[in-house]
């Protein structure tokens, strides 16, 4: 078993994190998501700046796209599949292509529609 221990500071505004065999860390922002699908719970909890949490999650999921951080990139795939079914169930119904999605959502995310941006595995 290991322990992780976050310690919030709300008078100096900082998160600090204490993992077994690490150093402490200090951060700004802090978002955890825990869940258990086959029982159906699901708890957040989140801190501080929103902005220094969505950085991280972006630089994590750069690092796991790339091979950098193993481990996420399912979790990625996964949380994006849950994404794009809340912002447009028919995609999930193959009521349309997965070309045909990108095109829908070119204008909600930051890579360019050419086809450069992350692939939809199938």
């Amino acid at each position: 078993m290991k322990e992780i221990r976050i310690l919030i500071d709300p008078e100096g505004r900082k998160i600090t994190v204490f993992s077994e065999g690490e150093e402490p860390k200090e951060f700004q922002g802090f978002v955890g998501f825990f869940g258990d699908a086959e029982l159906h719970a699901s708890h957040v909890l989140a801190y501080g700046s929103s902005a220094d949490a969505a950085w991280a999650f972006g630089r994590t999921f750069a690092g796991a796209h790339e091979g950098k951080i193993k481990g996420l990139l399912n979790f990625f795939r996964q949380a994006a599949a849950w994404c794009c079914h809340r912002i447009d169930p028919a995609a999930f119904q193959q009521e349309i292509t997965a070309e045909e999605a990108q095109v829908r959502w070119a204008d909600f995310d930051e890579w360019p529609g050419d086809g450069t941006g992350p692939k939809v595995s199938q």
